[in-house]
């Protein structure tokens, strides 16, 4: 009887545990099912918002009509963001078990939000548009969850402030329903046991930000919701849930009559704001069904957390101290107020701004300086707005519609989350399109503006969202049954203290006017030559913040990366953060034992000749300036390394006239003398010392530590100039040749930035004048100016209105006709004065961009015969150079 016991238990361990692991990998779609295998279940890639930002530009760029941001915004939600996926803590990978299964606590509250927030039709084809890497990152990014149990290397991977704060007597065991666990020396004998919570478990889908962090897939569900808000009433929920026996899921209390509840929630008039739900309100809903029963008003709230790394923020680890209570975190707290806000403005910012894209949201309101409203004008069609709104006064037709008693029938209708002083009503029912007429927040535009945000916020709205979105929560979930008095007391209670809690926790987040956002980042093509300083992950530390600093994306910098022993490739040119990874992932490359400065520059201009070539041919007039950024603190260098560099560092001023070269050592004084020739054959021209001090750069680095010396390298790069070039030349004899090229090009400024380009000293000689013309295209209003240095002083600036043009004469550029004599280059900055905020096409990386035409004229090019040349001489450069490696390695 008792061996009949022993073996029904074990029939039941089967039927409880197995289900855990096997159909829960059917909830993942198979499409994402390799995101949960192998090396992609590690925490490899940076949580970043730049590359989750990346990934979206790339959708959009594929679909840049026929997608808007409705349809995006909604499609990614119900097709990517799957919250609660966990890796179950006993089951071990195979061909034929993945280990990963839908079935943490916040799975119920995704399976509500799938129904409230409505589906746009149109499938998206991601497979297609993206790689396997980039598809998981975007997944994991969107969907939240929570590793709650132990792991083996916890000492390790924990922060050190979280393990100073626990301790082997606060790590308790689960309150999960125990599982029946077979003995593995005694077939019969069964224990009960359950998984110890880990002492920093990791919080899944949520980006780092300096002004804190948020979940990217709490955003992307609240414009998903902005964009199509409804009410639903509890009732007509209740009775379209089909997936099992309403009356199945509610347990029976003494003091509760079940049927009759239910029967009441049916006929209820009572509704749901999907913009509510969307974000804070189903996070509120979670602690009070979970945390109710159990901890009475005892609620846990506020669950603040620690990355492993600021510079290389890959795993954001929470207080394991709190009894595996993990509802509503710090980073979910800040995600609802922002996507509450957003929710209630999007579709009136994407009227007022025409295709609107999703990315540029994201970014604008993270990233940089706030979405750009234009302010409509009654005076004339233009909307426009200059400077960035620091005031709530709106336009004259903006009081006056505020005045208006709006009435509407037969539309969906959906509350306001927010109190304008201007109305009377505090709850005045409204259509998306009167929401577009009036009720856009002027100045509260950024996430620099929580705090606003949140003396904004109806609180009683609050409370009876929150209360309506518990009961329809309650339906989908196994949870003890609280009275309807009692669940509506622990709402208020809950609400008032989140709001007293979120206060504090916005003011001690980092300020904006003490950490500003950094817009200023200059657009370059940057090499990274690493040395053997740093351990592996050091140096992917680096390299993130390096991609960070420059803004590697569609719209501004590439970087490559070189091993500084043997010159090989680690990451070729990219401008995607993803793909940079991915390729640094598949290189497992071995930190470079020593540095050979000859190898590694050697490599670099080689490839550097190539893509000069390419350039030149495909007849463009602005590129990116080239960046040579060079580490070296480990080792010093040698003597013939030393000579045979210096030599080839001399050639590259020459063949390479727009190149620049940053050093980062604790030795710098090796590396000035290296540049400056203080070894007796010093750099005598005027020319050449001006060019020295542009475009050599050094910074002093004694230490490894990235906060040691990131302003001074933020200096160093973040000033590097735009460079106007001139192609082959189009005319052989003084006849055209076949193919047009274009003798102008097109940019973009962006308000607050100044836009830098220069123009080399090679392309002017030999000119009796340069002549350059800057065109607004109706924009906005520029200010231009010129001068020869690179400091820009002694400059002429002239401004453009509208779709004027200025052009900028420079007679005899170059009075000798030779490189080494003291011609200087021309310098030009461009700066936005007012914005008409009417920038749309894809081009474009923010709406209040300003385009304008560039058009030089008078530059040296070389001839058709050139490119054989320019051929040659490369591949004697690095027929030289390889031979004196060869000699190196001989000595």
């Amino acid at each position: 009887m008792i061996q009949r016991n022993c073996n029904m238990k074990f029939y039941i361990f089967l039927c409880l545990f197995i289900p855990y692991v096997v159909p829960q990998r059917i909830r993942i779609p198979q499409s994402l099912v390799h995101c949960y295998r192998g090396n992609n279940t590690e925490y490899f890639f940076p949580s970043s918002l730049p590359i989750f930002i990346d990934i979206v530009r790339k959708i959009e760029q594929a679909f840049p009509t026929s997608i808007d941001l409705r349809h995006l915004s909604s499609r990614l939600f119900h097709d990517l963001r799957i919250d609660g996926i966990q890796r179950s803590p006993f089951a071990v990978e195979s061909d034929d078990i993945t280990v990963y299964g839908v079935s943490g606590f916040m799975t119920n509250k995704n399976r509500v939000l799938q129904q409230v927030i409505s589906k746009v039709s149109g499938d998206i084809n991601y497979e297609e548009l993206l790689t396997p890497t980039e598809l998981c990152i975007l997944h994991k990014l969107m969907s939240s969850s929570v590793e709650p149990y132990e792991q083996m290397n916890e000492l390790r991977i924990c922060p050190r402030d979280i393990l100073n704060t626990t301790s082997d007597q606060s790590i308790v065991r689960s309150k999960s329903p125990p599982l029946f666990i077979p003995n593995r020396r005694a077939f019969n004998n069964h224990t009960i046991v359950a998984p110890n919570f880990s002492r920093c478990p990791v919080e899944l889908g949520v980006v780092y930000n300096d002004h804190g962090s948020f979940h990217p897939g709490v955003i992307i569900a609240s414009i998903a919701s902005g964009m199509q808000p409804q009410n639903i009433k509890i009732g007509d929920f209740v009775a379209e849930y089909n997936e099992r026996d309403i009356y199945a899921n509610l347990e029976t209390m003494e003091d509760t009559d079940n049927r009759q509840r239910v029967e009441k929630m049916l006929s209820s008039l009572s509704s749901i704001d999907n913009t509510y739900a969307a974000g804070l309100v189903s996070d509120l809903a979670e602690v009070v069904l979970y945390q109710g029963a159990e901890l009475g008003h005892n609620f846990s709230i506020g669950f603040p957390g620690l990355w492993n790394d600021t510079y290389f923020a890959r795993c954001h680890h929470l207080n394991g101290s709190r009894s595996g209570f993990f509802h509503l975190t710090d980073s979910e707290l800040l995600s609802g107020l922002d996507g509450l806000f957003i929710s209630q403005q999007v579709a009136s910012w994407s009227t007022r701004l025409r295709r609107l894209r999703l990315s540029q949201i994201l970014e604008m309101y993270y990233l940089h300086q706030g979405i750009s409203i234009p302010i409509i004008q009654t005076t004339n069609n233009n909307n426009f707005f200059s400077g960035r709104p620091n005031n709530n006064k709106g336009s004259k037709d903006e009081e006056k519609n505020d005045e208006e008693d709006p009435k509407f029938a037969g539309k969906p209708l959906f509350r306001k989350a927010f109190n304008y002083k201007v109305l009377n009503e505090e709850l005045m029912d409204i259509d998306v399109n009167y929401l577009s007429r009036f009720s856009v927040v002027e100045g509260i535009n950024s996430v620099c503006h929580r705090q606003k945000i949140i003396e904004m916020i109806d609180i009683d709205k609050l409370k009876d969202e929150t209360y309506n979105f518990i009961q329809i929560l309650e339906v989908v979930t196994k949870t003890p049954i609280i009275t309807l008095t009692l669940l509506k007391d622990f709402s208020n209670t809950v609400v008032d203290r989140i709001m007293e809690y979120a206060k504090n926790l916005v003011a001690s987040t980092s300020d904006c006017t003490k950490k500003p956002i950094n817009i200023k980042k200059s657009r370059i093509d940057l090499t990274l030559i690493i040395d053997g300083s740093r351990s592996y992950y050091e140096n992917l530390q680096l390299i993130n913040y390096i991609a960070e600093l420059i803004g590697v994306s569609r719209y501004g910098s590439y970087i490559s990366v070189v091993h500084g022993n043997n010159g090989n490739y680690l990451a070729n040119k990219t401008n995607n953060i993803a793909d940079l990874f991915e390729q640094l992932r598949n290189s497992s490359f071995n930190v470079p034992f020593r540095l050979s400065i000859l190898n590694s520059l050697s490599s670099v201009m080689t490839k550097m000749s190539e893509q000069l070539q390419e350039e030149k041919s495909s007849g463009s007039y602005m590129e990116l300036s080239k960046v040579i950024l060079l580490v070296s603190q480990s080792h010093r260098i040698s003597q013939l390394d030393f000579e045979n560099s210096q030599w080839l560092l001399r050639s590259s001023m020459l063949q390479f006239p727009d190149l620049y070269f940053v050093f980062l050592s604790n030795d710098v004084n090796t590396f000035q003398e290296m540049i400056n020739g203080n070894n007796g054959n010093p750099v005598t021209s005027a020319r050449m010392l001006i060019e020295t001090a542009e475009r050599y750069r050094f910074v002093d680095a004694s230490s490894t530590s990235i906060s040691t010396f990131e302003k001074s390298l933020e200096s160093a790069i973040t000033v590097i100039p735009k460079r106007i070039v001139s192609p082959f030349c189009h005319y052989e004899n003084n006849n055209r040749t076949a193919s047009y090229i274009r003798d102008e090009f097109e940019d973009y400024a962006m308000p607050n930035v100044d836009l830098l380009y220069r123009i080399s000293p090679y392309y002017l000689l030999g000119s009796d004048e340069t002549r350059v013309r800057f065109q607004g295209v109706g924009y906005g209003d520029l200010s231009v100016c010129t001068s020869r240095y690179f400091n820009m002083t002694d400059k002429e600036c002239k401004s453009i209105q509208d779709i004027e043009n200025v052009w900028f004469n420079i007679t005899q550029p170059c009075l000798n006709h030779h490189v080494s004599d003291g011609c200087l280059g021309i310098y030009f900055s461009v700066s936005v004065e007012t914005t008409y905020v009417r920038c749309s096409e894809y081009t474009c990386r923010f709406p209040d961009d300003v385009r304008f035409n560039v058009r030089p004229e008078g530059l040296r090019c070389e001839t058709n015969s050139s490119p054989k040349n320019f051929i040659f001489s490369s591949t004697l450069t690095y027929v030289i150079v390889s031979f004196m490696v060869y000699l190196l390695k001989l000595s």
